[in-house]
């Protein structure tokens, strides 16, 4: 992507993983059941982050460059990182729940660990949900676009359409929800900005 000369890539990392062995025995130590795809993802990717935008000088009639979601975010956590928060004390105490909570909701909130926290101004996340020391087979969508949305798709198909779209903006909404300003953008845009890109599923 960075050879694409109408991007420019703010923010490129990625960290591999340890292996799914050492990954399954971490889970083991902390008493938390996880699907393979999970324990397999984690094996080979630490934690991934990645934001590109269009340049200013992309000055092209099809492209709307003021547009700022025409850019794209990846922001893939650790499993320690999703499991326990950024400050281990605290948890995600603050950033998805707060200490005025209902706590009817609590338990809910609490339950909620972020995967791809590709929006973080506005809160959106790709999350797992662990309850009684259990990952959910399937991702949801969490954030004040989304609410709380069933993604139906684990880790290996939502990092296989992560891949397809880039990370652009929304795209995960553009999935879930079947019409709207995100579908339209995701399929106007990307085909513009990318020559191989396969938008099947959308």
């Amino acid at each position: 992507m960075e050879e694409n000369a109408l991007l420019e890539v703010s923010r490129s990392q990625l960290i591999y993983g340890p292996g799914a062995e050492v990954v399954s025995i971490l889970l083991s130590k902390w008493g938390i059941e996880a699907p393979f795809e999970v324990i397999n993802f984690y094996g080979e990717v630490e934690e991934a982050s990645f934001e590109w935008r269009l340049k200013d000088s992309a000055l092209i009639d099809h492209l709307d460059v003021d547009n700022p979601f025409i850019s794209g975010n990846i922001k893939i956590q650790s499993l320690a990182d999703s499991l326990w928060g950024y400050n281990r004390s605290k948890g995600w105490k603050d950033v998805i729940w707060f200490e005025n909570t209902d706590q009817e909701d609590l338990a809910f909130y609490q339950s909620i660990r972020p995967f791809d926290f590709f929006f973080t101004d506005a809160g959106e996340i790709a999350c797992f949900q662990v309850e009684n020391g259990k990952f959910a087979e399937k991702l949801f969508l969490f954030g004040h676009e989304a609410g709380w949305t069933e993604m139906n798709i684990g880790v290996k198909e939502y990092v296989e359409l992560l891949t397809q779209t880039r990370g652009m903006f929304n795209w995960q909404e553009a999935l879930v929800f079947k019409c709207g300003k995100n579908k339209t953008r995701l399929k106007h845009y990307l085909p513009r900005l990318f020559n191989d890109v396969n938008l099947e599923g959308f």
